[in-house]
């Protein structure tokens, strides 16, 4: 057991903080432990596996402490970094959403006086207890910025928006993240694509409702789109995508084929799973698209799903709005 001396708790709080985050760079989840009260002699820092936690009890006088000694040591930060830096770290870990600590840090590693490693611990930790947290996933893409981006790094920022978007349904800075992730490079990789087009099926298949995973889909198709005069030579590789591929002899036949398959695909979710505001709008997008390579009728998909056994007032109220969207846009 340790004895902490109260007039000097938090400095020890911080201090083991820094001391476990130095020691284990593997760590995954943070978060707060309820508990009301202290326990004499012991720490209010919970180590156990690659899991770290704080007692509630400390929060408030803890990030009063470092918010107060940060602002007093502020003016002479070059020479007090190292407090400065454990009082930042700290204080982001109890309240994320101070933008003074964040543009601190940055100026730390600009300055060659922080590992930016440290700091892509440290937002992977805070995204484990808030899956929202715009502060963290905007330094995130900040410390992104200032270094090459290898491929590896691609697929750190996909593993975790994976871990986001499962932990909390419908989390738009996530999948905003990822999107940006894929946006990086301005070279279309096509193996890279075709991973992620998979990955969005099964999402969507198994979060039908979520407009987040339907909006990333629609992310996918519009990059293709837009990267079609680079992709002809890897054409073949692309046809798998597709049920009926022989006739494809073209980049602009591949998107049409693809856009008329995600339109059977998304029929048969709607007559399948009523009352899913995110399948319509998902309807429209790819329709306006195929729109562009010919004319097209909607009536026979309005014919089945009045007739199908999920047809409730809820779906009439869709149909009511989409056909109106119709109207206006055949």
């Amino acid at each position: 057991m340790k004895n902490y001396d109260p007039k000097c708790l938090e400095e020890k709080i911080i201090s083991d903080l820094s001391a476990i985050m130095k020691k284990d760079s593997l760590l995954e989840e943070f978060d707060l432990i309820p508990s009301t009260e202290s326990i004499e002699n012991r720490s209010p820092i919970i180590h156990v596996g690659h899991n770290l936690g704080i007692e509630v009890w400390c929060v408030k006088s803890l990030f009063m402490y470092c918010y107060a000694n940060y602002f007093d040591l502020k003016s002479v930060w070059k020479q007090e970094h190292y407090r400065l830096e454990r009082y930042s770290r700290t204080a982001l870990m109890l309240n994320n959403n101070i933008s003074a600590f964040w543009n601190y840090r940055k100026k730390l590693i600009v300055n060659g006086l922080l590992n930016p490693q440290q700091d892509f611990l440290l937002t992977k930790l805070i995204l484990s207890q808030n899956s929202k947290s715009v502060e963290a996933l905007a330094h995130r893409r900040w410390l992104l910025k200032q270094q090459d981006f290898p491929l590896n790094c691609i697929e750190n920022e996909l593993k975790l928006c994976n871990q986001l978007s499962n932990r909390m349904k419908c989390n738009y800075h996530a999948w905003s993240h990822r999107q940006w992730v894929l946006s990086f490079s301005e070279d279309f990789n096509v193996e890279l694509w075709l991973s992620e087009f998979k990955v969005s099926e099964e999402w969507s298949k198994c979060h039908v409702s979520d407009h987040c995973g339907w909006h990333h889909r629609q992310f996918l198709l519009n990059q293709f789109q837009g990267s079609l005069s680079n992709i002809e030579q890897n054409l073949q590789s692309l046809l798998h995508l597709l049920n009926r591929a022989s006739t494809i002899k073209s980049p602009c036949q591949l998107l049409e084929s693809l856009l008329l398959e995600e339109l059977e695909k998304n029929q048969d979710l709607i007559l399948n799973f009523s009352a899913h505001e995110s399948l319509w709008y998902y309807r429209r997008f790819v329709l306006r698209k195929i729109l562009d390579f010919r004319s097209w009728d909607e009536e026979s998909f309005l014919q089945k799903c009045r007739k199908s056994l999920n047809y409730d007032s809820h779906q009439e109220r869709y149909m009511v709005h989409y056909r109106r969207w119709l109207s206006d846009s055949l």
